[in-house]
Order: structure tokens, then C-alpha cells, then sequence
């Protein structure tokens, strides 16, 4: 388990990583193309602070004693915070769930069957409470469907617990009823041009969550597949959303074969919200979460390949005052906006609106 370390300075490089801590300098190049999408934003609507609080919905000091506490088997330390109402909402009238409503607490502690595994016996009794609620909870129909036709459905990993459950998953629509938490790889790919930064932006498609907002470069969810370890997530990513090889032990990064650049690590960033209707099947639940950034700086002429053209409409080319004007637009997706901001600030880069509260999760949740 770790504490989050807000570094006032700037990037820094854990390690545990192995990351270079400034990336090299590129020579100038060919002028990339920029695409005309991207100079046209909505006015202005609202202060780099007021990003930061719509990424921030839940107040966990306000909202605590109506919240029930989640832990899982004898481990003592809650690994969520979940809202009364699925407690009230769902049916829990399945093996492997303690509720007491008494104390508001929920805990997972199913017993375990001849050669079953403890990992095995929650999972069954996550897969149960998930087919129990189909149609009270948004997302788990589909969910039991890809189950149900052995057609990889997805996992998210419980956080915060013993060495000896790390690998120990929650079905992924159920991760925000019970209120555990999240964490995430982005990766800020940025360039010079004419001796000025410019901002390498995902536009996400109009077919996902956060339709046609804009996102990092590559990002996503830290899985147990990757051990749970962050640059092992982002070299996943960069390879599916970029067509980018990321050497996990060297954090080089090359393209096609050919040496780009060195990835190096920005903030860990922390934030706890309720999603709003923008989540689509999430809106309602909790997310607490941490995110851990990285940063790429690649050759002025240097254009990267969409690798999911499925879930990303295309990559734009933006200043930084493009940048700041999408931002403050709310056309980012939320917590994607928080990295972004993270880059800006570490730069000196946006105003001194009293302080931008990137950390918030501190002291909450373990992880």
C-alpha cells in the first residue's frame, strides 16, 4: 500500500519505476500538420479551479457517516465507501456478502468450497450478486451477457489490500457501487514547434463514455493483468491506443522501430467523484481515484497512428492556449482534464487561482 505524494516541484521518478527524469531535448523538424478541428472551441465557461471541483462532485468529509463501509474478508481496512442507496436498491440475498445495517458496513467473506481458492469463492460471489441485479444496476446486464457467453467481460482490482490478495478483482460495473479505487496511466505526449509547447490530444469517439471529449494521448485502467504497475499499463496502452513500443525496463519509446523518445513521470494526481450523466452507465457512482501521469516529448514533425479507430476519432495537435480554452470549456473528459492541468501547472503554465487541489484522496483510502 502507498500514500499519495503531492510534488509541488514537478515531475519526479520513482524507483520502483526506472524512469528517466527529464526527457531529451528534440531537434527542430518539418512542421507537423495541424488539424483544422483544432482551433475551434466553445467560449470560455469556467476557472482552471472549477475543472479540478467537476472532477471533485463527492465530498467524502461531508458525506461520510450516511456512507457504508466496505472491506473484504478479515482484512481491517475499508477498501471502498459505498452510497446507501444501492445498499437499499440492490438485492443482496446471495452467498458471500455480510450486510450490517446496524453499523453500515457491507463485507465480502464467502466460504470456500473443496480446491477453491479464496480468489475463486469471491469471484463466484461477485458473479452472483452481479446476475441477481441485471436490472438494478446500469451495466451489469451487459456484463453477465460477456460472462455468461465466456466472452471476456472486465475486471477491475481491488485496491488497498494484503500482499496476499492483490490479485483479487471486482467485476468493472460494480467497482463504483462499491466505491473502490481507481487508478489510471496517462501518457501527455507534447512537441516544440517555432520554440513553443504544443500538446499532442486525444479526441475520443462519439461511440464510448465521454463521447468526442478529449483525452491523453494513450490512458487506462491499471489491471492485475499488468501485476498492477503503472508503466507496465502504460506500455499496454501506448501499443492498443498509439501503435508506440514502451521498453519497460528502459522507458524508451520507439515508433514503427524507429527511437522517439524517453518516457518520464509526471504527478500522481488523486480525486473523488460522482459521476454525473456524461458517465452513461455510471452516472451515480463513487469513483475514487488515483492516476498516474507520464510524458513523452517527441520530434517536431513526429505525427503518432490511432491504433483504436473504434474508440478514438483522431489525434490533434493543439497549443496551449487551445489547451486551456478546451479545459475550461469542459470538453475533456474529467479526470483526463486533472492530468492535463497537472502538466500545465508543473510548467507554470496556468494562472494562480489559489491553489489546485490535485491530491484529495490523501488520507481517505489506502491503495
Amino acid at each position: 500500500m502507498a500514500s499519495i505524494v503531492f510534488n509541488p516541484l514537478g515531475p519526479t521518478v520513482p524507483s520502483t519505476f526506472g524512469l528517466s527524469s527529464s526527457a531529451p531535448i528534440s531537434s527542430p523538424l518539418p512542421t507537423p500538420t495541424i488539424s483544422d478541428t483544432s482551433s475551434n472551441f466553445a467560449a470560455s465557461t469556467m476557472a482552471f479551479t472549477q475543472v479540478v471541483q467537476n472532477c471533485n462532485k463527492f465530498s467524502f468529509k461531508e458525506n461520510q457517516n450516511a456512507l457504508f463501509t466496505f472491506y473484504v474478508l478479515d482484512h481491517e481496512e475499508p477498501v471502498g465507501y459505498m452510497l446507501p442507496d444501492f445498499i437499499t436498491r440492490m438485492d443482496w440475498q446471495v452467498p458471500g456478502f455480510e450486510i450490517n445495517m446496524t453499523e453500515s458496513f457491507v463485507r465480502l467473506n464467502p466460504a470456500t468450497g473443496p480446491g477453491e481458492t479464496v480468489e475463486q469463492a469471491c469471484e463466484k460471489a461477485f458473479v452472483a450478486l452481479c446476475k441477481a441485479n441485471v436490472d438494478r444496476v446500469s451495466g451489469l446486464a451487459k456484463w453477465v451477457g460477456l460472462y455468461d457467453a465466456d466472452d471476456s467481460p472486465e475486471y477491475h482490482p481491488i485496491l488497498g489490500l494484503p500482499t496476499g490478495h492483490a490479485r483479487l478483482e471486482v467485476p468493472s460495473p460494480l467497482r463504483g457501487v462499491f466505491g473502490i479505487v481507481t487508478s489510471g496511466a496517462h501518457m501527455t505526449m507534447y512537441t516544440f514547434k517555432d520554440n513553443n509547447l504544443h500538446i499532442w490530444v486525444a479526441k475520443r469517439s462519439p461511440h464510448v463514455t465521454y463521447a468526442s471529449k478529449y483525452d491523453q494521448l494513450a490512458a487506462g485502467a491499471v489491471a492485475s493483468e499488468d501485476g498492477n504497475n503503472p508503466i507496465v499499463t502504460m506500455a499496454r496502452e501506448a501499443l492498443e491506443e498509439a501503435c508506440l513500443e514502451v521498453d519497460t525496463e528502459t522507458c524508451k519509446v520507439t515508433a514503427g522501430g524507429s527511437p522517439l523518445g524517453t518516457l518520464c513521470i509526471g504527478r500522481l494526481i488523486s480525486f473523488y467523484d460522482k459521476k454525473g450523466a456524461v458517465a452513461g452507465s455510471e452516472s451515480g457512482q463513487l469513483e475514487p481515484g488515483i492516476r498516474h501521469t507520464f510524458e513523452l516529448e517527441v520530434p517536431e514533425a513526429f505525427e503518432p497512428t490511432p491504433g483504436e479507430p473504434h474508440a478514438i476519432e483522431g489525434f490533434y495537435l493543439l497549443t496551449v492556449e487551445e489547451v486551456k480554452d478546451s479545459l475550461k470549456a469542459g470538453n475533456w473528459k474529467p479526470n483526463s482534464a486533472l492530468v492535463m492541468l497537472s502538466f500545465l501547472e508543473a510548467r507554470g503554465l496556468l494562472p494562480n487561482e489559489g491553489g489546485y487541489k490535485l491530491d484529495v484522496l490523501n488520507s481517505v483510502l489506502k491503495y
